[in-house]
């Protein structure tokens, strides 16, 4: 039986704490709440069967931590006032619902859990509401591992979410939420929204494209760049492009901006102004970030600044950061990458490709030009045989001709045999003279065809041994250090040799893998793929 001393309480679930707060006392042998002896049950009687709830009861209560020397003091204690609102919120407010916030702090506790400040502004900017929350250790885990799982971003502040919240009001430490879950589609959907405003207020207003038809580059020679200041991508990207620049084959211009908070859509404008105000001709235009959160796209997500890269006169090459995620500055651009990286990759791919293109050109004139030496040579040897054929038959015919003089002569009488001597003597003299002639103004072209011939080549030598040197010094940037540092390795064998087949690496017995930072010492699989 229970104690007669003790007044039983009928206490909803809901609301036990306050029952608590009170005084109450839970009888785990009746499963019931019930009041300590000594203690008043006035407030208690919106519990007690038969009884309604009467606000004055909380007027004149001495509960425990109240000054027994008060007496008959007017009021009610803040206590008894604060207990009384707490029990009119458990019966008023819904033990837990949905509600649309914005994060504008959160704190992670030494013991695991999380301190977060929640507020609502109106459309204007102004704040309307806040509200201080927690989110006990016990839950933590589990709803900041599914939040970002499902967003790929870490829970922080300045984004907006989706909390199942449930009230708690304690007298000391006031009115506070109390995060009961989370909904991850809201804050994915939230940006989505928001991302598909501005790509109509662009396509509307006819700007959408203007940068995207732009030609895509087919070479760099000087290349502007805009990121935030020290970033890592930003890090990885200057490693090549400094090689780059150092070769003097192309040469690169930065502009720092902030790249998350309210202020980096004005930042990352204010450099795009500034670039524009110094007028650099230019190539392209690269916007890089390095790496953040799914959720820091939400401030590069701006209608102005996604305008001010839609105007830019040069293509503009993105790299902001992610695979799967996509900002409005990666649907306007000209050419969209992941990441820092693989822009940078891109550029120097296309220098490559066109230093490869040169060389290939510069071996094709080589070609021609010794085809054209070759031809040259041919046709000397052709025109020195027509000559020296042409010398021979002027020669026979002359013969000839004398021949048959001399049988004229020979016809006639003495007395023409001195005149035909004589003629004879001349026409000899002539031809001796002319055909000397012939050949001399023959040998001569001969000699100055050749000595132009030799004349050109030396000039056209000289100018390919120029060009080689040019683009040896391109070629060194992107030599076999350049390739190792991109991700390749060179095989070699013990002797240093490389090595182009997997048939001869099976003839050693230890092969070096040669990467950018050193080399590697392996033993090669037998050619069943056992070791």
């Amino acid at each position: 039986m229970s104690d007669p001393r003790i007044i039983l309480l009928e206490v909803p679930f809901a609301e036990k704490d306050v029952a608590k707060q009170l005084g109450a006392r839970w009888n785990p042998a009746l499963r019931k709440w019930y009041i300590p002896e000594g203690l008043d049950p006035a407030p208690f009687a919106t519990w007690r069967p038969g009884e309604e709830f009467r606000p004055e009861a909380f007027s004149g209560v001495a509960t425990t931590g109240t000054d027994p020397l008060e007496g008959d003091t007017p009021g009610m204690t803040l206590l008894a006032y604060l207990q009384q609102v707490n029990l009119a919120l458990a019966r008023g407010v819904p033990k837990s619902q949905w509600v649309r916030v914005e994060i504008s702090q959160l704190k992670r506790t030494q013991g695991g859990h999380v301190q977060l400040e929640l507020v609502e502004h109106d459309s204007q900017g102004q704040l309307t509401a806040r509200l201080p929350a927690f989110l006990w250790q016990q839950k933590a885990v589990k709803v900041v591992e599914r939040f970002e799982k499902e967003t790929g971003a870490p829970l922080e502040s300045g984004i907006k979410v989706l909390f199942q919240l449930s009230i708690d009001h304690n007298p000391t430490y006031g009115l506070r939420a109390i995060v009961e879950d989370i909904d991850p589609s809201y804050t994915l959907g939230d940006i989505a929204k928001k991302l598909e405003a501005i790509r109509k207020s662009l396509i509307d207003a006819q700007v959408f494209h203007l940068n995207r038809s732009l030609p895509t580059p087919t070479e760099f020679t000087h290349v502007i760049v805009i990121s935030p200041k020290d970033a890592a991508g930003l890090g990885d990207f200057r490693e090549e492009a400094d090689r780059l620049e150092a070769h003097g084959v192309c040469r690169f211009t930065y502009y720092t901006a902030v790249f998350q908070g309210p202020e980096a859509a004005t930042s990352i404008r204010a450099a795009i102004a500034q670039y524009e105000q110094d007028d650099l001709a230019a190539d392209a235009l690269c916007v890089i970030r390095g790496g953040g959160s799914v959720t820091d796209l939400y401030w590069l997500n701006d209608r102005d600044l996604a305008e001010a890269l839609c105007r830019i006169q040069i293509p503009v090459l993105t790299g902001i950061g992610h695979e799967r995620d996509n900002t409005i500055l990666d649907e306007v651009a000209n050419t969209r990458f992941d990441t820092p990286s693989k822009v940078i990759g891109h550029i120097s791919g296309i220098i490559y490709a066109n230093t490869q293109d040169a060389i290939q050109n510069f071996l094709m004139i080589l070609r021609l030009t010794d085809a054209l030496l070759k031809t040259a040579e041919s046709e000397v040897d052709r025109l020195r045989i027509e000559v020296t054929s042409d010398i021979r038959h002027a020669i026979t015919q002359g013969e000839m001709g004398l021949d048959r003089i001399w049988t004229h002569i020979r016809e006639n009488s003495q007395e023409g045999i001195q005149a035909s001597l004589h003629q004879l003597d001349r026409l000899m003299d002539h031809l001796r003279a002319s055909s000397g002639h012939l050949i001399q103004n023959q040998e001569l072209e001969l000699q100055q065809l050749n000595d132009r011939i030799l004349e050109l080549s030396a000039l056209r030598l000289d100018e390919a041994s120029l060009e080689i040197e040019a683009l040896a010094r391109e070629i060194l940037g992107v030599g076999p250090e350049a390739t190792l540092r991109r991700g390749f390795a060179m095989v070699r064998d013990p002797r240093g040799n490389p090595l182009t087949s997997r048939r001869d690496a099976l003839r050693e017995k230890r092969l070096a893998l040669e990467f950018h930072d050193g080399v590697l010492g392996v033993v090669p699989d037998s050619p069943g793929g056992k070791s």
